[in-house]
């Protein structure tokens, strides 16, 4: 089974453009491939799940696993998580995504991946949904 692993700026119940094509993105993947997101833990809530933002957490959202990182600090609209690198160590390690879907912008997260590039063993695909320009 083909493995995707998603990075995203936040998710489910987070609501925001990106957030929406992630969301969509692993409904049509759901039959057929292994998926999982990253992405930072930012305060939401829905009528089934409710995030406070401070701590790193798993959800099953679907048929999807959602690590959700603590963020401690916004700077120029992005979270901050003193966990995404650990955890996206993890996944790159021990879920070994054949696929990549990064979605930009997300720089600082981006700094992370990047260390995976070398060498590569996943194909990468990079949503660019809008230039950073307010910030």
């Amino acid at each position: 089974m083909t493995k995707v692993l998603q990075i995203v700026n936040y998710y489910y119940p987070h609501i925001g453009g990106i957030e929406t094509v992630a969301g969509y993105i692993s409904k049509v993947l759901c039959d057929g491939y292994e998926q999982k997101i990253i992405c930072a833990n930012e305060v939401a809530s829905s009528e089934d799940i409710t995030d406070n933002g401070n701590e790193t957490v798993h959800q099953q959202i679907g048929n999807v696993e959602v690590v959700k990182c603590a963020s401690i600090v916004k700077v120029s609209s992005q979270s901050l998580s003193p966990t995404f690198g650990r955890e996206l160590a993890k996944l790159m390690k021990g879920f070994k995504p054949d696929i990549v879907i990064f979605h930009y912008p997300n720089p600082f997260n981006a700094f992370f991946l990047k260390r995976y590039l070398r060498g590569k063993n996943f194909k990468l695909v990079v949503y660019w949904h809008l230039d950073i320009t307010k910030q």
